[in-house]
């Protein structure tokens, strides 16, 4: 069986064509063999004699006798071959890809976009070949094989997967969102894959690492991670605004969690919240949807809403959050002064504990 698919990505067409080649079906092997030993036989009997003959005859005839293989057996034998193949597959995703990811990881979707059908259920609920598929797919991560270290004009090992990853799952989405009875499918793909594996630790958790390193050897701490995943989003746009409508909430809620959930932010190797403004302006220049600009802008004003709260409940304390919580308003407040809607009564009781806090500290020096 060959399969050929065309999918259209930024106005152009890809065309996949016998990327996929199954094996020849065991039914017609199994005819084919029958046929020359049949053909086999018969030059043998027209050789011998006549009681060769005969013997011949009577071997035929139990050889007719003889059970065929019945079609359940058949179709045994063909699911055993496509388990074994998409086992072989799942196999070298896990194993090879990560130790030659610039290579390996843009195959993929050549790969799992001529999958069929039986190899890859996309129907009803998420199958078990699915659930394995990104299983194995991001076990290397889980294993911390996949370098965040960049190298001048080349993406980390970790940035290539995820942009692949990124292209894998929204065409399955895609797929299974086309077909009615594949919505659950890709609502659970949506909002597990997308969301809180390459949004909540590819782009939150893996992307700041990656961010901290093009710093230290002087290319810039760019969230590309986030721009991949901006891209991505964009794409989702053009399917359906009931996709990013499911979306938005999660991407809400890992991000405020993230930021606003770690009690020792400043200890932390990694912290989100000095990284959250830039994320987030990055997922916005890949998008021009007024729902996701909006969903973005809501991001934004609760950071800022949360910012300003802590700031209140710290700088009394002299805590060390105090300033990190100052620095993340300020940055939010000078690229996006119209999206922070405060209070006026919590500000004059910000400026009044600021006032307070001043003069106690002057009489102590």
């Amino acid at each position: 069986m060959k399969a050929t698919l065309t999918w259209e990505l930024n106005n152009s067409s890809v065309e996949f064509r016998d990327a996929w080649q199954i094996a020849d079906n065991v039914e017609s092997r199994m005819r084919s063999a029958e046929s020359v030993n049949g053909d086999s036989r018969r030059d043998i009997d027209r050789d011998g004699d006549d009681e060769e003959d005969e013997a011949g005859s009577e071997v035929n005839e139990e050889d007719d006798q003889q059970p065929k293989a019945s079609p359940s057996r058949r179709q045994s034998v063909d699911n055993s071959t496509n388990s074994t193949a998409f086992s072989n597959f799942l196999v070298f995703i896990s194993t090879i890809c990560p130790f030659i990811p610039r290579l390996t990881y843009p195959l993929l979707l050549v790969v799992i976009s001529t999958l069929p059908a039986s190899f890859l259920p996309l129907e009803t609920e998420p199958s078990l070949p699915l659930k394995n598929l990104f299983s194995h797919l991001w076990s290397p991560v889980d294993a911390r094989l996949l370098s965040t270290h960049p190298l001048p004009g080349l993406p980390s090992a970790f940035q290539a997967f995820l942009r692949d990853t990124l292209d894998c799952t929204t065409f399955l989405i895609s797929r299974s969102w086309k077909a009615q009875s594949g919505r659950d499918t890709a609502l659970w793909l949506l909002k597990e894959q997308m969301g809180e594996r390459i949004w909540g630790e590819g782009v939150l958790v893996m992307g700041g690492r990656s961010a901290g390193r093009r710093a230290s050897i002087g290319l810039g701490a760019v969230e590309q991670e986030a721009s991949a995943f901006g891209q991505a989003v964009a794409r989702l746009v053009a399917m359906s605004d009931d996709l990013i409508g499911t979306l938005l909430p999660v991407l809400h809620r890992l991000m405020v969690e993230g930021c606003f959930s770690m009690e020792e932010t400043g200890k932390k190797a990694v912290a989100l919240l000095p990284r959250s403004l830039a994320i987030l302006s990055a997922v916005r220049e890949a998008n021009t949807s007024d729902i996701v600009l909006q969903g973005l802008g809501g991001i934004i004003r609760v950071l800022g809403t949360q910012c300003i709260d802590r700031l209140i409940e710290e700088v009394s304390k002299e805590a060390t959050a105090a300033t990190l919580y100052a620095d993340s308003l300020v940055d939010i407040l000078r690229s996006y002064p119209t999206l922070v809607d405060y209070p006026a009564k919590k500000v004059s009781s910000f400026f009044r504990k600021v006032f307070v806090h001043a003069k106690c500290t002057i009489r102590r020096s």
